[in-house]
């Protein structure tokens, strides 16, 4: 009887860990399916006083928040995969160095980092110190970013020359 036991008890532990197992190979293979990359594009067009960056990704995510609020020389933003990644919430994934389209003068580097498992960082990091807004909207498979106040400032400096000569009068009581 004891030794029927143990074989019942060694039949779950095996089955247990081919099911593990399985579901490892699953959450690999989707993955695999979106092209082993999270972002697609990131393309970055420059205007007057403005740049528009829109992150293309390549399976839906979640915004979670983002860092630093509205101005800084990185941003990172903290995003979540969805269903249709094929992630699971315990999984630590790997970074990623995502392809760039434009804004070479503004844009200096773009990574993918996981430092919590089933989350992903999109980090950018500018030329220079920046002023930003950021929206997901209503596609879960893109992202904007909005850089403004970009127009290097110009100082003013205006002259005027006297048109008659300019007499002081004093007067003492």
């Amino acid at each position: 009887m004891r030794a029927r036991a143990f074989r019942t008890i060694a039949r779950r532990r095996r089955a247990a860990c081919l099911l593990a197992l399985a579901g490892l190979t699953a959450a690999g293979a989707a993955v695999g399916q979106i092209g082993g990359r999270f972002v697609d594009v990131i393309e970055v067009s420059d205007h007057d006083d403005q740049a528009d960056i829109a992150v293309q990704f390549n399976c839906s995510v979640r915004y979670l928040t983002h860092l630093p609020a509205s101005e800084g020389v990185e941003l990172r933003v903290e995003l979540q995969p969805l269903a249709d990644c094929g992630v699971g919430a315990a999984t630590l994934l790997t970074s990623e160095l995502p392809p760039v389209s434009g804004g070479g003068g503004i844009l200096s580097a773009a990574r993918i980092e996981s430092d919590v498992p089933g989350q992903i960082a999109l980090v950018l990091t500018w030329n220079r110190a920046e002023r930003f807004v950021l929206a997901q909207g209503i596609d879960p498979r893109g992202l904007r970013i909005r850089l403004f106040d970009r127009a290097p400032k110009r100082g003013k400096i205006v002259l005027n020359e006297p048109g008659e000569t300019v007499s002081t009068i004093s007067t003492r009581s």
